[in-house]
């Protein structure tokens, strides 16, 4: 966001400095140099490099540096508490995003076998109902899905048991290829 400084106060806005010269006829388009020409003087935002992984900035406001308004900002490191709440976040987010994956890797093989056989189950959750029944016509594939779908969780567990690093989603994808149905 642009921000403009005359006589020690700042305007977040070319409608404000528009507010602020409202004696004084002026274009529609107000340009930086025509602001200029005002006495307004654009404010520097050098905002510092820092290390977001255990670092944050805070807006300290601006301040007179050299005869320019510049933008203050601190640079402060993070606690430890928010390290490790960020920290949880981002494994939850991680667990979060292959676990859809698991999910619409399951889904998509009762979409295909649906297309292949012109049924219409919804998900793997509606096997459950003909798994249960061994009269209904549905009672072996539906089982068979419920045990697929099972192996398939085991891998994902039995994988992040061992694994060392965050695969790749293509890396995670070959995991669930590996089980069968």
């Amino acid at each position: 966001m642009e921000q403009w400084y005359k006589d020690g106060e700042i305007y977040n806005s070319l409608t404000a400095i528009r507010n602020k010269m409202k004696e004084v006829s002026l274009p529609m388009l107000l340009t930086d140099s025509l602001v200029a020409e005002l006495g307004f003087i654009k404010v520097v935002d050098a905002e510092p490099q820092y290390d977001e992984a255990i670092e944050y900035i805070t807006d300290s406001g601006i301040d007179m540096l050299a005869g320019v308004p510049t933008k203050i900002y601190t640079i402060t490191a993070k606690t430890t508490e928010q390290l490790q709440a960020e920290q949880l976040q981002a494994m939850q987010s991680l667990v979060q995003h292959f676990t859809d994956v698991t999910t619409a890797y399951i889904e998509s093989k009762v979409t295909s076998y649906n297309k292949a056989h012109g049924l219409a189950f919804a998900n793997i959750d509606a096997f459950t109902k003909y798994a249960i029944n061994p009269l209904s016509q549905h009672y072996a594939i539906a089982n068979q899905f419920i045990n697929y779908a099972d192996k398939v969780w085991k891998a994902v567990r039995d994988y992040q048991a061992t694994a060392t690093t965050i695969p790749a989603d293509v890396e995670f994808k070959a995991v669930l290829d590996a089980v069968v149905f």
